[in-house]
């Protein structure tokens, strides 16, 4: 009942109707963050926009417990997803080609795209620039460094395509 409650007192800052918040969950930058229709978003859960980035989070999916979504880059979570505890979706990082120090490497941003009815396992990463397509499945502990396609189950260090599911 306490989430819900929170929910009914945030959620409309956000574009959300039916919201679920958990204990502890930071929306940093929240101008930026849009959550959809029945989301729920579990304790100690970061949502970090940016200055100028975003974080958007379709209709009816659900983030559990600790995670974090650095949306500086900008994440677009779609419907129905289900994203495990302790998931990290990150869309920017440094750019270290030029060979600088990682305090003088210029930000890299690169938006997260995870469509529709995706799920994501149990501390996952997922690294910027990359999309999930529908219907993906990524195991627990994967590392996602490039897209996903339709309905694939990927998983390992770099994740790796195991299967499809039709």
């Amino acid at each position: 009942a306490e989430g819900r409650i929170r929910g009914v007192l945030i959620g409309p800052r956000h574009g959300a109707h039916a919201l679920y918040l958990g204990r502890h969950v930071t929306l940093s930058d929240p101008k930026g963050v849009r959550l959809g229709k029945g989301v729920a978003i579990h304790g100690g859960t970061q949502l970090i926009a940016g200055a100028s980035g975003q974080v958007h989070i379709g209709d009816h999916s659900h983030v559990s417990r600790n995670s974090v979504l650095a949306g500086a880059g900008g994440i677009e979570i779609g419907r129905h997803c289900m994203v495990s505890s302790g998931v990290l979706i990150y869309s920017v990082t440094y750019d270290r080609a030029a060979g600088l120090a990682v305090h003088l490497s210029p930000a890299k941003m690169a938006k997260v795209t995870i469509e529709d009815e995706v799920q994501v396992g149990a501390g996952a990463i997922i690294l910027p620039g990359v999309r999930i397509c529908r219907g993906a499945v990524i195991g627990a502990g994967a590392v996602v460094t490039r897209d996903v396609s339709n309905g694939s189950v990927v998983a390992g260090v770099p994740a790796r395509s195991l299967r499809r599911i039709d």
